[in-house]
C-alpha cells in the first residue's frame, strides 16, 4: 500500500511537471525538458539513480537545446545545456528550467543586469539560466566539486560562453575546506553536520549513494568579487548546501553591501532561517519573493544602521 501511494504521488508530480514546462524555451527545448522530467521520475520509481562508477565523467553526456522565445514569437540565440543522465543532474534541470526557481523581475529592481555571481553553480544549469535571461551580463560561476566543474566547463566551452569559473568552495576565510561529497552531486557540502544529517535519513539518496571527503580550495565572497574586479554586483545567487550559516552568520558579511539582489537557497532544516533574514536586513536586503521551502529573493532597500559593521 505504501508503494502504491508513492507511485500515485509521483504520477501527480510528473503531470504537474509536464504542465509547468514553459513555451519560453521553444519547441525543441520543451521536448528536451519533457524527456528530462520523464527520465527523472523514472529514476525515482525504479531506484536507478544513474550513479554507477563512471557516471561522473564526460562520456555519455546528454544535452537539451534551449532556444528562448519572445512574446512576439521571435527567438534569441540559445544554448545547449549538457548534463549527466543521473537523477541528481535531472533534478537540477527540473528545479531551474521547469520550476523556474530563480525567476524574478530583477531588472525592475537593479536596472540592466550586468554582473551575476553564482555561488554553488553545480554543472552550470543556473549559470545557463542567467546567461539566457541576461546575455550581456558577466558571470562568475563558483563550484567546489571537481566532477561538477568538468561539466560546468564543458557547458561554457561548448556554447562559447565567457564565464569566469572558480573551482573553489565559498567559506568564511581563504584557505581549504573539507568537502563532503556524494554521488547525489547536487548536495555535496562543506558543512559536516549537514552531510551527517542527510546520510542519517534513510529516505535521502545520500544515505545509500557513495560518499567521500575531499579537501578543496576555499575563499570568501569578498575575494571572489575582488578577483573579478567588481566593486558591486547586480545579482548573487547562493546555493551552498548549508554553508550559508558560516558565510552569513559566523562572520560579518560585509560583502553584502556590494550586492543589489540576492537569491538565496536557505537550507532551513540545518540553518536558522530567521537569523539569516535578520542578518540580511542588517545590510539593507529585504525579502522580495519566495520560491518554495528554500530559495528566496532579497533586494536592496534603504540600509539600516549596522552596529559594529554587522557583527553580532
Amino acid at each position: 500500500m505504501r508503494r502504491v501511494r508513492l507511485l500515485v504521488r509521483l504520477a501527480r508530480e510528473l503531470r504537474a511537471d509536464l504542465a509547468a514546462i514553459s513555451p519560453e524555451w521553444g519547441p525543441i527545448g520543451r521536448r528536451g525538458l519533457a524527456r528530462a522530467v520523464l527520465a527523472y521520475h523514472a529514476r525515482l520509481v525504479t531506484g536507478r539513480f544513474g550513479d554507477a562508477a563512471g557516471s561522473a565523467g564526460m562520456v555519455g553526456l546528454r544535452r537539451i537545446r534551449l532556444r528562448p522565445r519572445h512574446a512576439d514569437g521571435g527567438t534569441t540565440a540559445g544554448a545547449d545545456c549538457y548534463f549527466r543522465p543521473t537523477a541528481s543532474d535531472l533534478h537540477v534541470l527540473r528545479e531551474v528550467f521547469v520550476h523556474r526557481a530563480y525567476d524574478y523581475p530583477y531588472q525592475d529592481v537593479v536596472g540592466p543586469v550586468r554582473r551575476v555571481l553564482d555561488l554553488g553553480s553545480n554543472i552550470g544549469v543556473s549559470c545557463m539560466y542567467f546567461s539566457l535571461r541576461f546575455p550581456q551580463a558577466e558571470l562568475v560561476c563558483v563550484e567546489p566539486v571537481p566532477e561538477n566543474v568538468s561539466v560546468l566547463e564543458h557547458n561554457a566551452q561548448s556554447n562559447r560562453l565567457p564565464w569566469r569559473i572558480e573551482a573553489v568552495a565559498v567559506a568564511a576565510a581563504v584557505g581549504e575546506a573539507d568537502l563532503y561529497a556524494s554521488r547525489w552531486w547536487a548536495s555535496s557540502s562543506t558543512t559536516k553536520t549537514v552531510a551527517q544529517a542527510r546520510t542519517a535519513l534513510p529516505h535521502r539518496p545520500e544515505s545509500f549513494l557513495a560518499s567521500w571527503v575531499d579537501q578543496v580550495p576555499a575563499t570568501t565572497v569578498d575575494d571572489l568579487l575582488d578577483r573579478a574586479g567588481w566593486d558591486t554586483v547586480d545579482i548573487v545567487k547562493m546555493d551552498i548546501e548549508g554553508a550559508e550559516r558560516e558565510v552569513l552568520l559566523d562572520v560579518a558579511p560585509r560583502w553584502l553591501k556590494r550586492v543589489e539582489a540576492l537569491v538565496l537557497d536557505i537550507h532551513a532544516k540545518y540553518v536558522p532561517r530567521d537569523l539569516i533574514i535578520a542578518r540580511l536586513a542588517d545590510y539593507g536586503l529585504r525579502p522580495a519573493a519566495g520560491h518554495g521551502p528554500h530559495a528566496a529573493v532579497f533586494v536592496r532597500s534603504a540600509p539600516r544602521a549596522v552596529e559594529g559593521d554587522g557583527e553580532r
